[in-house]
């Protein structure tokens, strides 16, 4: 009875499978040998996602292997079989599956097959984290790969992929055990196989693990060669792609140099390459908060406030406490560098007992340390005291538990490995266990060795150090010499220099005399605009309170004092006769000016951050630049309705981009057909000047706009 159940079982499950299969126009048919029916329904479940029609497919497969076996169809099932248990998790029939292969394929001396399964046993004891076990089976699948490869006539790039795998996976299993020269070894040998295969994309994975090696061990230098490295190989690979994740790990390298501007240059080229990804997702608010860490540690602290802002904003959208609590946090100590002690105390008592109940030892920590520092500065001893002592016992129970864990980590899997591991392993084992043996003693001998030689070595380094002393004395007395000789030569090419910048100056002129009456028009409008938008916030500020108010009527006299500006500005412009702040302190001190004349209004309110050093733009180029920004203000104060303007300077050696952006009303740039005369003319003007010029804005979604241009244009 029960045989007769478990044949009606088969059948189906046959059935459903054919049904199945012939709706999706397979290659199977009647007229199909048996061997034919069984790969194509193995072909069938390598596909199938849906994990009960996949099991259908391999025992409708191994069905009709039944009626004609064939070793190499079982082998096939065997490997079907394996790669079903590895989806649904079931390793110890995963490891059956692989044994049975191994046994089969060595009978029929099919190596590429007994290969396959020594690299899926390794495969499955890696996700068990049975690291020797894996390791064992990954060599002897990669010896195998080594025969095959030297036994072949032609180069055959599966053979040299596949072993290259099995290097990488062996480098992750000596990672994961702490031996990390190693496993740096490792991954650097895998690469050679896979640089035969030329498969760029995993060179680029290989390469940025032993970066996130180097980097995870302090070794910074290190790091930083290979992401740079990898960089290059991206840019030849992907031209039309931007590498995200290699922008990310430069920022963090130059952020733990403490070299903030290149940190924020690169952290800003991964948030450019999407900010609606970065801006909705746990990993792109990870970004946000380093690029306010950034800013933080350059003091720029209200940059460092609008980005910790958006992280935290990110980390609430997706209901992610723990990145809550940590930017918040970020936010307290950042109060405490700004002296502004009552809003940092405000925000880190909020914040602790969220820390404490999350778990998050470390910032609890931190966040007890700025408590300290809070009640010590308001003199509050017997307060500041107890968090102190509580940071330094929370500060020791976090090395205490870093300790056990890793006692009890390492015990786990000596226990573990111990249980799983067969006779043949054990085997193997000791003769790895020899080999080390002899390793040791090797290593001992040339320990000797080189304790003589260091020995030696140390004696011709002193001697070499009086010599090169003694070299440096005289080197240093003929470079003051050149130095001064330097010195009078750069005077003379600066004295050179001025002469010709000089005639270089008068010719410009008389070449922009025939010009300038075309300019004048435009000047005036840009000029002349900006200024009496200014002055229409001024009267706004002190309209409604004019009468019997003192400061009133000084923003009065403020306001005509403005208008007398206007005045003379037309006047300057149409005589070309003084420098202007542009002129005198270049487009960042222009641009400040700017920024203050609003300001001091009080309605409406500029901000502007600058990072990088000046990238020494011509300065008619600058004047346009600075023309452009004024008359896109003068836009946002008539018609944003916003209170507050964001302008972002990023100069980065030879480019730079400017951003300016309102959180006002916005509107719709489809509807305004033969209205946007004024967007277009900044655009020409950009264009003009070999600047790319990008305008986004949406009904309640503000306007941002962004100039870019290169110095070389």
């Amino acid at each position: 009875m029960t045989k007769a159940i478990s044949l009606l079982t088969i059948l189906l499950c046959f059935i459903g499978a054919s049904i199945y299969a012939q709706s999706d126009k397979s290659l199977i048919s009647e007229q199909s040998p048996f061997a034919d029916k069984s790969i194509s329904f193995l072909e069938l479940a390598n596909a199938e996602k849906n994990a009960t029609l996949r099991q259908n497919y391999i025992d409708s497969a191994e069905y009709y292997y039944k009626k004609d076996p064939q070793d190499t169809i079982l082998l096939k099932i065997y490997y079907a079989k394996y790669k079903n248990d590895v989806k649904l998790k079931n390793y110890s029939t995963a490891i059956s599956d692989s044994k049975a292969g191994i046994n089969l394929s060595k009978s029929i001396n099919k190596k590429d097959y007994e290969a396959t399964f020594n690299k899926s046993l390794g495969q499955v004891y890696y996700y068990q984290k049975l690291n020797d076990s894996a390791y064992i089976y990954l060599d002897k699948a990669l010896n195998i790969y080594l025969e095959l490869i030297e036994s072949s006539k032609d180069t055959i790039a599966s053979y040299y992929e596949k072993a290259g795998y099995c290097i990488y996976k062996k480098g992750r299993i000596l990672y994961r055990q702490n031996k990390f020269d190693l496993a740096i070894k490792e991954l650097y040998h895998c690469i050679q196989y896979y640089n035969v295969s030329e498969n760029k994309t995993w060179i680029i994975q290989v390469k940025t693990i032993i970066g996130n090696i180097y980097y995870a061990n302090g070794d910074n230098e290190s790091a930083y060669k290979e992401y740079t490295n990898i960089l290059r190989l991206w840019n030849d690979a992907f031209p039309n792609k931007k590498p995200y994740s290699t922008y990310l790990n430069l920022g963090s390298i130059y952020l733990s140099r403490q070299d903030y501007d290149s940190a924020l240059v690169y952290y800003m080229k991964a948030y450019n390459i999407n900010k609606t990804k970065v801006e909705s997702g746990i990993k792109g608010a990870g970004l946000l908060m380093n690029i306010g860490i950034a800013y933080k540690r350059k003091e720029m602290y209200d940059s460092s406030f609008i980005y910790f802002n958006k992280a935290k904003k990110i980390y609430s959208d997706n209901n992610f406490e723990s990145g809550v609590v940590r930017t918040q946090a970020n936010i307290g100590l950042g109060y405490i560098e700004m002296k502004e002690f009552n809003k940092a105390e405000k925000e880190l008592k909020e914040v602790l007992p969220k820390s404490i109940a999350l778990h998050q030892d470390l910032t609890t920590q931190e966040v007890y340390m700025g408590l300290y520092v809070i009640n010590n500065h308001k003199k509050k001893y017997q307060k500041a005291l107890e968090y102190y002592q509580a940071s330094i016992n929370l500060k020791d129970s976090i090395h205490s538990i870093e300790i056990t864990n890793k006692i009890n980590q390492y015990k786990e899997q000596f226990e573990t490995a111990k249980k799983d591991k067969d006779i043949a392993n054990l085997q193997q084992l000791a003769a790895l266990q020899k080999l080390e043996k002899e390793k040791q003693l090797k290593l001992n001998k040339k320990q000797k060795l080189i304790s003589v030689l260091l020995t030696i070595l140390a004696v011709a380094l002193v001697s070499i150090l009086l010599v090169l002393r003694r070299f440096y004395q005289l080197k240093r007395t003929a470079d003051l010499d050149k130095h001064k000789k330097q010195e009078e030569k750069n005077q003379q090419k600066v004295l050179d220099l001025v002469k010709r910048q000089e005639v270089n100056s008068i010719n410009s002129y008389m070449e922009g005399q025939d010009k300038e009456r075309g300019r004048i028009a435009s000047e005036l409008h840009d000029r002349l605009g900006s200024l009496l938008s200014t002055v229409k916030l001024h009267f706004s500020s002190f309209e409604a309170d004019m009468e019997g108010n003192k400061e009133s009527k000084e923003s009065f006299s403020f306001a005509l004092d403005l208008l007398d500006n206007s005045v003379q500005e037309v006047r300057t412009i149409s005589h070309n006769l003084s420098k202007g702040v542009l002129t005198q302190f270049g487009l960042r001190g222009a641009i400040e000016n700017l920024r203050d004349a609003i300001n001091t209004a009080g309605k409406i309110q500029v901000k502007y951050i600058s990072t990088g050093s000046n990238v020494g733009l011509p300065p008619e180029i600058e004047i346009e630049i600075f023309r452009i920004i004024q008359e896109l203000i003068t836009n946002a104060i008539k018609h944003s309705k916003s209170d507050e303007i964001f302008i972002q300077q990023i100069n980065d050696n030879d480019s730079m981009s400017i951003t300016i952006e309102d959180q006002g009303i916005g509107f719709d740039i489809t509807k305004l057909k033969g209205k946007g005369i004024g967007l277009d003319n900044l655009r020409m003007r950009a264009e003009n000047i070999g600047a790319i010029y990008h305008y986004e804005t949406a009904p309640g979604q503000g306007t941002s706009v962004s100039i870019e241009i290169k110095s070389d244009n």
